[in-house]
C-alpha cells in the first residue's frame, strides 16, 4: 500500500511553505501527485489509500483505502459529545 496523508504530501513537495496548507491542495501540482501515486499502485499492484477528512473523488480518481476522520475530526465529535452530556 501507498499511503497519501495530503499535509505531509503538500508539506514535502514544498507546496504549503509556496501557498499555504489549504490552497495548496488545490494546486496543479498537489493534483498530478495524487495521480502518481495512483497509477504507480495500479502498475505495481498495491492498493493506493488516502487520509483525510475531505475524501471528495479520491475513489473515483482511484484511491481503494480511505481514512475519512483524522484525530483532530475525532477529537471534536469527542469534545461535543462531552459538552452534550453536560
Amino acid at each position: 500500500m501507498a499511503f497519501v496523508g495530503p499535509g505531509d504530501l503538500c508539506t514535502d513537495m514544498g507546496l504549503t511553505a509556496k501557498h499555504g496548507l489549504q490552497k495548496a491542495f488545490g494546486t496543479p501540482e498537489y493534483q498530478d501527485a495524487c495521480k502518481v501515486v495512483v497509477d504507480k499502485c495500479k502498475k505495481y499492484g498495491k492498493i493506493a489509500g488516502f487520509w483525510n477528512s475531505d475524501v471528495t473523488g479520491k475513489a473515483e480518481m482511484g484511491f481503494h483505502f480511505l481514512v475519512v476522520d483524522d484525530i483532530h475530526s475525532m477529537q471534536e465529535i469527542g469534545r461535543a459529545s462531552c459538552r452534550e452530556r453536560v
